[in-house]
């Protein structure tokens, strides 16, 4: 088995998908103040790390080759993430104004 210098895009999305759970668990926890005074600032610092990691990560996806129909689903997933505020004028108008959109997160 030959192994790519580069990962994938759907190797790295594997990876910033993790990484976006822990950094919203973590943001999660701090504002419902489930982390207290003292672990609140050791847990923003690691938020900011997971936050610089999740950047350097969509970088990589976005200079990453998308070759088979699992890249092109990642790079739909972290451009709608990254890219788009679909999240909040979904949440403004409703989904029945966004059907395709709706259908592909569906």
């Amino acid at each position: 088995m030959v192994k790519t210098l580069h990962p994938s895009i759907a190797e790295l999305h594997k990876q910033w998908v993790k990484l976006e759970d822990e950094q919203h668990q973590l943001a999660t926890a701090i504002d419902s103040g489930k982390v207290d005074a003292l672990d609140r600032e050791a847990a923003r610092q690691h938020q900011a790390k997971l936050l610089l990691e999740i950047t350097s990560l969509v970088a990589a996806i976005r200079d990453a080759p998308a070759t088979t129909i699992e890249d092109f689903i990642a790079l739909l997933d972290v451009a709608l993430e990254h890219e788009l505020d679909l999240a909040a004028d979904i949440a403004a108008y409703g989904p029945s104004d966004y059907p395709m959109t709706a259908r592909l997160l569906r």
